[in-house]
């Protein structure tokens, strides 16, 4: 939270994580739980989110023209 709020950055945490302390589910993974998006928005006046490694695989490939191969989406 010191570094978002220093660069005056939003966070990106990609994880795989998924315990019920990070991650909010509404029948599957639906995003970081409230409570830290509130305590970022709070402490640090910026956006948090959070996505899982395959996702961020996924979207890099999509929207960043990475090239990102097959085999690195593979648990």
């Amino acid at each position: 939270m010191q570094e978002a709020k220093r660069r005056n950055k939003q966070v990106l945490l990609i994880t795989n994580e998924m315990k019920p302390d990070w991650v909010h589910r509404n029948g599957k993974v639906v995003g970081p739980r409230p409570e830290l998006v509130q305590e970022m928005a709070r402490d640090a006046g910026q956006g948090f989110h959070l996505v899982d490694v395959r996702t961020f695989l996924t979207l890099a490939s999509q929207f960043l023209e990475a090239e990102v191969s097959q085999r690195s989406h593979r648990r």
